[in-house]
């Protein structure tokens, strides 16, 4: 089973995102990584995230692959991809798809709001964690895509 994530959906989600929060919360102005001047910036640092995810992962998923290998070659790639050998991966493949794309852009959202807005890191931080969470619980079989609770 591969699961693939499109670098600009991730982005074009986080920036949707990011607008959301801008106007429902305190925040004067988007931190400079979410401006879509930035998007290159925002793109590289969306690799490392993309890296670092498959690091807390990779010990409790059995055997997997993962591309890119390296974020230093010399074109900037469009697509990230998992692929996983796993019964419960072909049976569970779209919510785990979705589970790794949310961890993904909250992770990029904290990233971004660092220490500028550190309520908004630390709840992206955790939402993050949990759509990790579920991605691991569901590669294991130990749950069912019905009995996730995102937000809860």
């Amino acid at each position: 089973m591969e699961i693939t994530l499109s670098i600009t959906q991730v982005l074009q989600g986080v920036y949707a995102d990011a607008a959301l929060m801008s106007a429902s919360t305190d925040c004067t102005s988007r931190p400079a990584l979410l401006r879509r001047e930035q998007g290159n910036a925002l793109k590289r640092l969306c690799m490392t995230a993309w890296g670092v995810l498959m690091g807390e992962i990779c010990g409790y998923i059995g055997d997997f692959a993962f591309t890119p290998t390296s974020y230093m070659a010399n074109e900037d790639p469009e697509l990230l991809s998992l692929t996983l050998t796993s019964e419960e991966a072909e049976r569970h493949g779209p919510a785990m798809r979705l589970q790794l794309s949310t961890a993904l852009e909250r992770r990029l959202l904290s990233m971004a709001y660092g220490t500028a807005y550190p309520e908004l890191a630390r709840a992206n931080e955790a939402l993050a964690e949990r759509a990790v969470g579920g991605f691991i619980r569901l590669a294991r079989g130990e749950i069912r895509p019905t009995s996730i609770e995102p937000w809860g």
